[in-house]
């Protein structure tokens, strides 16, 4: 089967999506797909000539075309979408995300007639209430199928655009089962946030929670995991705060290194404002630690509140740094939840569940395409 795969980003790895797309893609290729990936292009990715395991890789320029609105280049990345489509004559078009890329796919639709697989990852937005007259919108109304990493995130498209209902499936991220992990260490406390430098991941609650804790607990320490636009001010908010002594910023690590990073670190904790369904939960749950994370949109579908980590409502700071107290004061407790928190991943979020999921959307949606052309 022929799938051209379509998103903003693709690689490097930068964030939970990045990851997630390159995941799915290589285990499809691996289990006998032909799969060509169409991407926005930024200055950390090649123009051209990119391949991933055997996946070749095209990129255009369609942040900066409607950033800029120039009809000449947005012209060029809609001809070149088109000649993708026409030269690879897909099956299936699988959009991984809704964003810039999501447009192009849209308007070119006329190259190639092939049914589309939408994959909802985030949290919708205030800007995209108001239905058919965003892009999110178009989308649904287009996609044949809506796949979403999350009930939570699912619930919102359909309230969005009802008729998704009908015509759609949750089919959560899935990943390797890394090996059995020791259980999490104690002493000293050492709390691991992992994502993108950005607002949305609500670090600056975890720096924080930070004074509270360290009164009970002087050894305490929090490292940082990942890069953005955001590091300088949660560096000189640490100071500000009079914590940095207790901070490391340690910068992107790769996927591969994040079971290993995360066996180190005795919780994990995820604070965000806004989220689909992170990846880095789903890591920390197959890596047997307890999580303290905000209640937003799908978080719930991977921490069960007290028996595999806690939920705090998003932005409470104070709730944070009580919840994190309970886990690091307690050591059979987080023993317990790291091992509650393996046992829910192993039942949702296997990487053979995610993809004979996909699999079977793949097969079911490109049949109606082969059927017609016969």
């Amino acid at each position: 089967m022929r799938i051209l795969f379509i998103g903003d980003f693709f690689w490097p790895l930068i964030g939970g999506i990045e990851v997630w797309s390159a995941r799915l893609v290589t285990s499809m290729v691996a289990r006998g797909h032909e799969i060509r990936v169409v991407a926005s292009r930024s200055e950390l990715q090649p123009a051209e000539g990119e391949r991933l395991d055997g996946v070749s890789i095209e990129r255009f320029d369609f942040r900066g075309a409607v950033e800029s609105r120039r009809l000449d280049r947005f012209g060029e990345g809609l001809e070149g979408l088109k000649r993708v489509k026409r030269d690879f004559r897909p099956d299936l078009v699988h959009l991984g995300t809704v964003g810039w890329s999501t447009l192009f796919h849209l308007l070119s639709r006329d190259a190639w007639s092939a049914p589309t697989l939408l994959t909802l990852t985030q949290q919708r937005l205030a800007s995209q209430d108001r239905a058919a007259d965003t892009l999110l919108g178009r989308a649904l109304g287009a996609a044949d199928w809506v796949s979403s990493v999350s009930a939570a995130v699912l619930e919102e498209a359909i309230e969005l655009s009802p008729p998704v209902a009908g015509r759609s499936s949750v089919d959560y991220w899935g990943m390797e089962a890394p090996p059995e992990p020791a259980p999490p260490a104690l002493d000293p406390p050492r709390i691991l946030c992992i994502g993108r430098l950005v607002p949305a991941k609500g670090f600056d609650l975890a720096l924080r929670a930070l004074p509270a804790l360290a009164v009970a607990h002087p050894a305490l320490s929090l490292a940082i995991a990942g890069a953005g636009p955001e590091r300088s001010r949660l560096e000189s908010l640490a100071g500000e705060l009079g914590v940095a002594e207790r901070v490391s910023f340690e910068g992107w690590i790769s996927p591969e290194r994040v079971p290993a990073r995360m066996a180190e670190a005795s919780l994990v904790v995820l604070p965000s404002r806004q989220e689909g369904l992170p990846v880095v939960a789903v890591e920390a749950a197959w890596s047997g630690r307890p999580i303290v994370a905000a209640d937003v949109s799908g978080m719930r579908e991977v921490v069960a509140h007290g028996l595999t980590g806690f939920l705090v409502p998003a932005g409470d700071q104070d709730a944070l740094a009580r919840s994190i107290d309970q886990i690091v004061g307690d050591p059979a407790r987080a023993r317990g939840m790291g091992r509650e928190a393996r046992r829910l991943a192993a039942r949702r979020f296997s990487l053979s569940g995610m993809l004979d999921a996909y699999e079977s959307l793949y097969e079911r949606l490109a049949r109606r395409t082969m059927d017609a052309r016969a």
